[in-house]
């Protein structure tokens, strides 16, 4: 639903055609430009699954690799004994590279085992955390996760993208020493030139400041979660921890700079 809404965003300004060879190579652009218009189409799929089943069995069997695709996307919301039957016309028409992941997918929604796998992608946190910092350690992977939050620029594993210039949160001493620091840059934001295991990076994309976003609860949650993930150990964030802080920095106004966080807490040798 988050990615429909994204895009019924579009204004048509037509700049998708330009940067992505899948909408300006689709079917319907060898006539006329309809790169938006497609995929607010898509959109409404997704949101609306179980609209017109017949309609469906027809796509299913659409000479256009993409259109069957939509088919399948509406068939793995429905009940197995009418989405069984839509995929069986989906691959009876034929599946190309494009679709085979889609149908593995499908074909895992009816058999039971794609919501095996969900279930072992749940989060469990450390056996050694308190409860209390255990259930935040939960609600932490679902913060660090969400669009635009942390894993958009630090990535899924805490390795970051160095070659793009966002550093890692793996086994750093920016995340495993000091925690008071680590809140500061948290609330604040943080932008400069920053070393980070050894490699510089020129810090020209800011990192955002999570002072409006997370209240006390859920930025220690995400704390502690970055601080026990990724092979990295160290003593959980409590919400006082935070609460205590955003009060010392109530009128701070800018970002922090990591030389200035560096001289009021050094890393430790």
């Amino acid at each position: 639903v988050e990615r429909s809404q994204e895009f019924r965003k579009c204004i048509e300004c037509f700049l998708c055609q330009d940067v992505c060879h899948v909408v300006r190579d689709h079917e319907e652009n060898k006539k006329s430009f309809a790169g938006p218009r497609f995929f607010i189409r898509i959109a409404e799929l997704d949101m609306h699954p179980l609209d017109i089943l017949k309609n469906r069995k027809r796509t299913a069997q659409d000479e256009h690799g993409r259109v069957r695709l939509e088919a399948l996307v509406g068939a793995s919301f429905l009940p197995p004994a009418q989405g069984l039957g839509i995929l069986a016309k989906v691959k009876a028409a034929g599946v190309d590279d494009f679709m085979k992941e889609s149908v593995k997918f499908a074909e895992g929604v009816f058999s039971g085992h794609a919501a095996e796998e969900e279930k072992a992608k749940r989060v469990r946190p450390p056996k050694d955390l308190a409860k209390a910092d255990g259930r935040r350690f939960v609600k932490g992977a679902e913060i660090y996760a969400r669009e635009g939050y942390c894993s958009t620029c630090h990535q899924a594993n805490g390795e970051g993208l160095p070659d793009a210039g966002f550093p890692p949160l793996a086994g750093t001493k920016w995340v495993l020493q000091d925690p008071e620091r680590l809140i500061k840059l948290s609330l604040k934001g943080l932008m400069g030139p920053i070393e980070v295991k050894g490699k510089t990076y020129p810090g020209h994309v800011p990192m955002t400041a999570f002072e409006g976003l997370l209240n006390d609860e859920e930025l220690a949650s995400v704390l502690t979660y970055i601080r026990n993930s990724f092979g990295n150990k160290a003593p959980a964030i409590q919400p006082g921890d935070v609460k205590k802080v955003r009060a010392e920095l109530k009128g701070k106004v800018d970002l922090f700079n990591p030389e200035e966080l560096l001289k009021l807490h050094p890393h430790a040798k």
